[in-house]
């Protein structure tokens, strides 16, 4: 090793010092200020919030709705990948102790919260035999103020993790590794939620009281007093069903406004709805009366952009690198949008009276035995058009026309 070396050595050192301060720094002028002012955000505050906590349900569940396939793409078309570990591991049983709705809800859940979701890769050579979730606040990591040539580790519980083996997927990020979900974009519009809930709690052990103070007009002795001091918190909280005589002189005043006053109702179903919009959802589909277009445009807003990160994702981390220039990954939406068995059925007729879809193929996905009809269902007023070979064919004539290359038809009836 020569003189140099060690200046090279002491300045790489110094490098993951400077990484290890980037996180410290974040830390303690970000997240310790909230906590000392007791303004910090956390995901059990947040889900404390109906409208949040609906919201997140609602979009995990049209997530855990849809199956995601592997394709393939090959000289005659694209191609469906049978068989494959990874499709079994995303739509039945990503690792032992998490079926495939659990593992997406609670991914869901993070990418939306906290702006990204973890899980981890056990892998045997190239295969992967699990995906295991991995909460965000388990992860660790370090990383390089090098914006052109970022480097970035990570561990968790205390384990370094090759960053090959870890799934992450960031909702929105300035950097590439620290995220930002709804908790820190939208932290105002949470803690308002948040202390609305904690206002209707605090009436709802006053039975609906209001706050206020007694006054006397004369010094009560002190047998009155201890009388008043102790009987006083279990009449007003209404916890016990108690009754009590003030003495003469001995007035309630009151405090705060009223529940009506305040427009605490009002106010409530107006923050709810805000929040709603936040995650994209029209707030008629949580109350149950929203129309097909509503659920067509939430599904568009809320749900759509989760289902493409969640490809890109997959197509990132779960494929291998000779792999990704012909397969990808791929969610079947229409499963998530069918809905009941009425809106199915008239998608399935739609589908074969138009060509599209086979009997066989309507029955498969209603897990249904296929009856061998692979036929597609034409009417006799129908023209084919055959591409490869320039040919018109007429069912209800049964006759084959040849287009020629000056725009000529020539009719074989033969």
């Amino acid at each position: 090793m020569g003189f140099l070396d060690i200046f090279k050595k002491n300045s790489k050192s110094a490098n993951d010092a400077e990484a290890e301060m980037g996180e410290t720094r974040m830390l303690t002028v970000e997240c310790l200020a909230d906590i000392l002012t007791g303004n910090e955000m956390t995901e059990a505050k947040a889900m404390e919030i109906p409208a949040v906590a609906a919201s997140v349900e609602y979009i995990g569940n049209k997530v855990a709705l849809a199956p995601v396939y592997l394709y393939s793409k090959e000289k005659d078309g694209i191609r469906k990948v049978e068989n494959d570990k990874r499709v079994h591991l995303l739509n039945e049983e990503p690792s032992n102790l998490f079926d495939s709705v659990l593992f997406r809800k609670m991914m869901v859940k993070d990418y939306l919260l906290h702006g990204v979701c973890y899980a981890y890769k056990k892998m045997v050579g190239n295969t992967i035999t699990e995906l295991v979730y991995v909460p965000p606040e388990q992860v660790q990591k370090t990383w390089s103020d090098n914006v052109l040539d970022r480097t970035v580790r990570y561990w968790i519980q205390g384990k370094e993790i090759p960053e090959y083996q870890l799934v992450r997927i960031m909702r929105q990020s300035d950097d590439g590794v620290n995220a930002e979900g709804i908790l820190q974009t939208n932290k105002s519009e949470l803690l308002l939620a948040y202390t609305q809930v904690l206002f209707g709690k605090k009436i709802m052990d006053r039975n609906g009281r209001k706050a206020g103070f007694l006054t006397v007009q004369d010094k009560l002795s002190k047998e009155a007093f201890e009388e008043l001091k102790a009987k006083w918190p279990d009449v007003y909280s209404g916890q016990k069903e108690a009754t009590m005589v003030l003495n003469a002189g001995v007035h309630f005043n009151e405090m705060s406004s009223s529940v009506q006053e305040m427009q605490v109702v009002e106010n409530k179903k107006y923050d709810s709805e805000k929040i709603n919009n936040l995650f994209g959802i029209s707030p008629a589909i949580l109350n149950g009366t929203a129309t097909d277009e509503q659920e067509i445009n939430t599904f568009e807003t809320a749900v759509l952009p989760i289902l493409a990160a969640l490809e890109k994702g997959l197509n990132k981390y779960l494929l291998l690198e000779r792999e990704k220039k012909d397969r990808y990954f791929h969610f079947d939406v229409d499963t998530a949008l069918m809905g009941t068995m009425e809106k199915r059925f008239n998608v399935y007729k739609i589908g074969k009276e138009g060509g599209w879809m086979q009997i066989d193929e309507i029955r498969e996905r209603e897990n249904m035995k296929k009856l061998g009809l692979n036929h597609i269902t034409l009417g006799l007023q129908d023209v084919l058009y055959d591409p490869d070979t320039k040919e018109i064919f007429i069912p209800n004539m049964a006759a084959t026309m040849k287009t020629s290359g000056k725009g000529g038809v020539k009719i074989d009836e033969s």
